[in-house]
């Protein structure tokens, strides 16, 4: 299998290092599990009521993660570049969701597929110890993210602005709002207020 840049696994492991051991080494024996893939905009990652078997490693580009129900449809995250890119309920369940991805941009991501999982494990045992580096990673996100949405809409809007700021140039406006619980037309009266431009398209 073709081998993954140095400069790839070296973002990976500088994600991963904080929830685990894994040696740089350990790394690069792994990676010939791993693939190098790259998809379009608007491309469906993972089908809605479909079981997401796939840990995506963002490489380049942007991912919306979508939630379906009998009334809408909402962005629930957009993942940017060194974050994993999956519907990580669906996968620790091992059960379909009525969550899709979708690609805002063209994205190369770096994919570990769970079927392959016993293999890798019998050749490289430390891999358990990546696999649950994820898992800790989505729960670090999530726990984070339930105490962020709790504050005032004003410093939601306001951290946005300054950490996400790059998502203006991708994702639609009623997206990025979606994910921070912000009405939409808030959320543009606070983007116009500072002079940014919306974005009004969609990927779904």
């Amino acid at each position: 299998m073709k081998q993954i840049d140095d400069k790839i696994l070296d973002r990976i492991k500088k994600v991963t290092d904080p929830y685990c051991q894994v040696t740089r080494e350990q790394l690069q024996n792994m990676s010939s599990y791993f693939q190098v893939k790259s998809y379009p905009a608007r491309h469906t990652l993972k089908a809605s009521g479909k079981e997401e078997k796939v840990i995506r490693f963002l490489v380049e580009g942007q991912v919306g993660l979508f939630h379906k129900d009998d009334k809408k449809v909402y962005c629930g995250n957009i993942f940017m570049a060194d974050q994993i890119a999956s519907d990580m309920i669906s996968y620790i369940l091992k059960q379909p969701t009525t969550a899709y991805l979708v690609t805002y941009t063209p994205c190369k991501v770096v994919e570990f597929n769970r079927d392959m999982r016993n293999v890798i494990r019998e050749e490289v045992p430390e891999f358990s110890e990546l696999s649950t580096a994820f898992f800790k990673i989505e729960v670090v996100n999530l726990s984070f993210r339930i105490q962020f949405l709790r504050k005032p809409t004003k410093e939601i809007t306001d951290w946005v602005e300054e950490q996400k700021g790059s998502l203006y140039q991708v994702a639609p406006v009623k997206d990025v709002a979606q994910c921070f619980n912000i009405s939409p037309e808030h959320f543009s009266r606070v983007r116009n207020d500072k002079g940014h431009k919306g974005k009004e398209d969609d990927p779904k």
